[in-house]
């Protein structure tokens, strides 16, 4: 068997984007492609313009491209179709809808001889929407499936700026001394926001619960309301939902805080009476974005250097966790340490909660983990974290188990990984 790839004469090749989110998609594509080919040959290929002639549209395309056959480019930005075909098995015209829904392939047999926990596509098709693109199929039992997927990128319109850009970040700047109520039930995220904010200048006053969150609105003003979304007791949602209908903090802005980066958690957000939405693992950009887009319009933004650090390793990337901390390596050793105190005990809870089959602890313990993975750079076990959450969502106690094994494997990898680094490498 053989691996090809091509890239057509007509994709850009320098793009802006999120690397991580594209790079975990090919991986599951081509190792899916790879698993279900005995001979033959797996294909990967990117292109700009329009779709092939044979490719069949399903449900899962936009109506945009289906009714104009061509993916869009301009000065701004650019929409790339991918596609990974292989000549293995196949799959049924009536199953082909269904293996996007979690825990689902083809037929139980294709478990039993391939194995799997069928969450790869799942997760595909949400990091596809959030590179604002889709993903469809096209398949014929026994000759093979082509897989298609569409993402947004942002033009760089000059490439040399491309390396600058990696050791340099700018950031917007917001007025100084602002009171914000940060709302946060995990430590270690604590540790970030406050960091970040003190940075600035601000004023912090944090709880660990909605319940705590109204409590202190009822006390005393605040310019503004950091909020996270899954909290013990009143969850975010519901505290500004409460917040909202009491008319507790009028004009004061709350932002909600969660790794559930999708667009219907956004709604949500947005129904239960949020300003916005940043997700999380929290970048410092995006984050000082959000703040001056609520606080300050008009203050002159200054450039932070970053670390020009080349070793990017697999199981913890630490060029990755400075890029998203602007740099600081003092920030980055405390999340360190965090991670160091916090993890293993998060562990031994997931365990019991297992053991007891509380699927709400399971979830919010692997959610936890999965967010102080993401701002350490630590990608592998953050998807592990992620597949983990999701089987909680289905109660899937024989995938739960599983992913349990994986995740207490990839989190020892991650905290040698960790309590080997010196300090500001």
């Amino acid at each position: 068997m053989s691996i090809k790839y091509n890239i057509a004469p007509d994709a850009p090749s320098v793009l802006r984007g999120d690397p991580s989110r594209l790079r975990q998609v090919l991986i599951n594509l081509t190792g899916n492609a790879l698993k279900f080919t005995e001979k033959g040959e797996v294909v990967i290929e990117v292109r700009k313009k329009a779709v092939p002639a044979d490719c069949r549209f399903d449900t899962i395309a936009s109506d945009a491209e289906r009714s104009d056959n061509v993916l869009s480019h301009d000065e701004d930005s650019a929409k790339l179709l991918f596609s990974v075909r292989d000549t293995g098995i196949g799959i049924p015209a009536e199953k082909q809808a269904k293996i996007f829904e979690s825990f689902t392939q083809a037929d139980s047999s294709t478990t039993r001889k391939y194995g799997g926990t069928g969450l790869g596509l799942t997760i595909s098709m949400r990091l596809i929407k959030l590179m604002k693109g889709n993903i469809w199929v096209e398949s014929e039992p026994g000759k093979g499936s082509t897989f298609y997927f569409t993402a947004s990128f942002k033009a760089c319109v000059d490439p040399t700026l491309l390396q600058e850009n990696i050791t340099r970040t700018e950031l917007p700047c917001v007025k100084d001394g602002v009171d914000v109520l940060l709302a946060e039930d995990n430590t270690f995220n604590q540790i970030l926001a406050v960091r970040l904010l003190e940075k600035e200048g601000h004023k912090v006053f944090v709880v660990s619960n909605g319940i705590e969150a109204v409590s202190a609105l009822k006390q005393q003003h605040f310019d503004l309301v950091l909020m996270d979304v899954q909290m013990p007791e009143l969850d975010g949602l519901e505290a500004t939902g409460l917040i909202r209908s009491s008319n507790l903090a009028p004009g004061v802005p709350i932002i909600a805080m969660t790794a559930n980066a999708l667009k219907e958690d956004r709604d949500k957000c947005l129904q239960a009476g949020m300003d916005d939405y940043i997700s999380k693992p929290l970048i410092a950009g995006e984050f000082y974005k959000a703040l001056n887009k609520w606080l300050s319009r008009d203050i002159s933004c200054r450039h932070v250097p970053l670390p020009a650090d080349k070793s990017d390793i697999k199981i913890v990337s630490r060029s990755k966790a400075l890029e998203m901390l602007s740099g600081d390596d003092r920030l980055l050793e405390i999340l360190h340490k965090s991670f160091i105190r916090d993890v293993p005990g998060n562990l031994e809870i997931l365990g019991n909660a297992i053991g007891n089959k509380e699927y709400a602890i399971i979830k919010r313990q692997a959610h936890s983990i999965k967010s102080m993975a993401g701002s350490i750079g630590a990608d592998p076990l953050n998807d592990v974290a992620f597949q983990l959450e999701l089987s909680a969502d289905n109660k899937d106690l024989e995938s739960i188990s599983m992913l349990y094994e994986k995740l207490k494997v990839e989190a020892g990898m991650v905290l040698k990984e960790i309590e080997g680094q010196p300090a500001n490498k």
